[in-house]
């Protein structure tokens, strides 16, 4: 031979050379190059694929079709259990990070309310009163809940002092808020609060604001009695 040609072999034990070769690709008479990362031998067809007990790993893109509508997804984690290994997971977003679901022992979700939003509506120092009377009007429009604070600090009256709230009627007239007019009753000196929410008042039998107050109302006492008290208070809306 007039050139030396240099085969390549891989030594595959006991001193046995096996010779390497290359797969071209193409039609019979056409060369289209030999198989390599950007030139891989193109497969149709249907493939399976069979990994046994290990990991079959895929690199690039794999279509799927023919797929059920309904596939059942199953994790590592089961319920009742401690989770382990990587399960489908439930869960929220903070903006930024996902957040897990956290739920009681029979798998019900727990909630954690905002909490209200409390704006005082009026505040009233400690004066005497001998009778009967009402606050000033107040707007309270989408207040949920309205609190009151009392602070009685003497007390001389024959009979009770009766606090309530009323709510401007559709008439124009005013109604009290609830089953009556004893929202809160004192027979003496005393430091409390109630709160009241929308439901009823007396306009034409029975009448329903719903979920938020939608009107004005007013605060009021009754004296059952002759007498005077020394008393304050302060009113606030909770939205």
């Amino acid at each position: 031979m007039s050139n030396n040609i240099t085969i390549s072999t891989e030594d595959i034990g006991s001193g046995v050379q096996l010779k390497r070769t290359k797969l071209v690709l193409g039609d019979n008479g056409t060369d289209s190059g030999d198989v390599a990362s950007d030139n891989p031998m193109p497969i149709s067809g249907t493939v399976t694929a069979n990994a046994g007990t290990g990991t079959f790993t895929v690199g690039g893109s794999v279509s799927v079709s023919n797929f059920a509508s309904t596939q059942t997804v199953v994790g590592d984690a089961g319920s009742g259990s401690a989770v382990s290994g990587n399960p489908v997971l439930v869960a929220g977003s903070d903006g930024t990070d996902v957040r897990t679901l956290s739920t009681d022992t029979s798998g019900n979700l727990n909630v954690n309310p905002l909490p209200f939003k409390t704006i005082i509506v009026n505040q009233n120092p400690p004066s005497n009163y001998t009778s009967s009377g009402t606050s000033s009007t107040y707007s309270v429009g989408n207040y949920k809940y309205l609190m009151v604070g009392l602070n009685c600090t003497t007390f001389s009256v024959s009979g009770t002092i009766s606090f309530y709230f009323q709510v401007l009627g559709p008439d124009n007239n005013w109604y009290p808020i609830g089953t009556g007019t004893s929202q809160f009753t004192i027979s003496s000196p005393v430091s409390n609060s109630f709160v009241v929410g929308p439901g009823t008042f007396g306009y034409n039998g029975t009448s329903d604001y719903g979920s938020v107050f939608t009107s004005s109302v007013r605060f009021c006492w009754n004296f059952s009695g002759s007498g005077s008290a020394v008393f304050g208070y302060w009113i606030m809306g909770q939205s």
